[in-house]
């Protein structure tokens, strides 16, 4: 699988994590790594990829440190997740039992059994331990072992107690932003010898909701769909998984605020939309595509570092820059507000059994009107 493949084997192939990175490294050169982790955060943000990571930069056979070799029996062994000292442990699944907390605490005061110079325990979803599992656990993490880490992953660290939040550092690991993915993706296609368009690496990266392994499985998935030896198109993507380019979007708004011959068109904004839909586009995944758009406005309206919180491709922002001259010059702010408010009344209108077309129709028809308002 391309998701095991590309998993990052050291620091500095973390993708979106900037501040987790530096910090690990920091903490690293000044041999200051701390005895208990919690690393919290969306899936597929790299949280296992990290404690992995930290295991093998302890225990590589070759050159342990930031940059450890990831071929010797103990690199493999961590990344395959069977290396008898650095054990991993989904508590999701067969580690609810208070019971088998207990024979891992008394499990963890043994030296490594291997040449490995730490013992790391790996404990996913450590949220969904018990009550009873957590005292258990407590009691090892107050006085943890010089020759153990550990390192608790958790999607919901609300639900970690607090006496067990109070013994960790912990990181927060972000959401990965879209175009990120889309680089990762494009390195993964070179490496493997695939073309691929940038339009549809970016379809793909966009509907994996900032998750590098859903990405990557979508990668896969969008590969599977063409066939072997074929190259991945925008309008495959498109196909595949029921969404629209960025370019879509901008074309829907240039018609709707006149940009081309400065004379709103709505039956140009309706072939766009009703071709989307018909060749398999979500309605709440346009219906967002829209509604971001929108919002890019917005921030680059009324913001004079508008790129501090707008995602877009190079040539997204000059089309998005020139939408935004023309609605400043004709001072149009509330017309885009007006816009925002009409298109959530069409996802409602949607929810009460309005056809996607003739809600999205009736968006169009009155955002035309709210900018021609003087």
């Amino acid at each position: 699988m391309l998701a095991d493949k590309y998993r990052p084997r050291v620091l500095s192939d973390v993708v979106g994590q900037p501040v987790i990175v530096q910090t690990l490294t920091n903490a690293w050169n000044a041999k200051k790594l701390h005895q208990v982790y919690l690393f919290s955060g969306f899936l597929g943000s790299g949280k296992t990829s990290c404690a992995r990571i930290i295991a093998a930069m302890e225990n590589c056979e070759t050159s342990p440190g930031l940059n450890p070799c990831g071929k010797c029996n103990s690199c493999k062994m961590i990344h395959n997740s069977n290396h008898p000292d650095v054990q991993e442990i989904d508590a999701a699944g067969h580690f609810a039992k208070v019971e088998q907390v207990r024979n891992f605490k008394n499990e963890a005061f043994y030296n490594p059994i291997t040449t490995a110079k730490k013992k790391i325990f790996i404990i996913d979803e450590v949220h969904n331990l018990s009550g009873a599992s957590f005292d258990a656990l407590l009691k090892l993490l107050e006085e943890p072992p010089s020759h153990v880490r550990f390192v608790l992953c958790t999607t919901d660290p609300q639900k970690v107690k607090p006496t067990v939040l109070s013994r960790c550092q912990r990181h927060d690991f972000k959401k990965i932003y879209w175009s990120q993915l889309a680089e990762q993706l494009n390195r993964i296609c070179q490496l493997e010898k695939i073309k691929a368009e940038a339009i549809a690496l970016n379809i793909v990266a966009r509907f994996s909701g900032g998750s590098m392994r859903t990405a990557i499985q979508n990668l896969e998935t969008l590969i599977s769909f063409v066939g072997d030896g074929n190259s991945l198109t925008a309008e495959q993507a498109q196909k595949m998984f029921g969404t629209a380019d960025e370019m879509s979007y901008f074309d829907i708004i240039d018609h709707i605020i006149g940009m081309s011959g400065g004379k709103p068109d709505a039956s140009e904004s309706f072939k766009i939309i009703n071709k989307l839909l018909a060749d398999g586009a979500d309605f709440i995944q346009l219906y967002n595509g829209i509604a971001e758009h929108l919002r890019d406005i917005m921030v680059g309206y009324s913001s004079s570092n508008a790129w501090n919180f707008i995602e877009l491709s190079d040539e997204g922002k000059k089309r998005l820059l020139a939408q935004i001259k023309v609605l400043k010059e004709n001072k149009k702010f509330d017309a885009i507000l007006e816009s925002i408010r009409k298109l959530y009344e069409a996802r409602r209108a949607v929810e009460y059994n309005i056809s996607p077309e003739f809600a999205l129709q009736h968006w169009v028809i009155e955002s035309i009107f709210a900018f021609r308002k003087q």
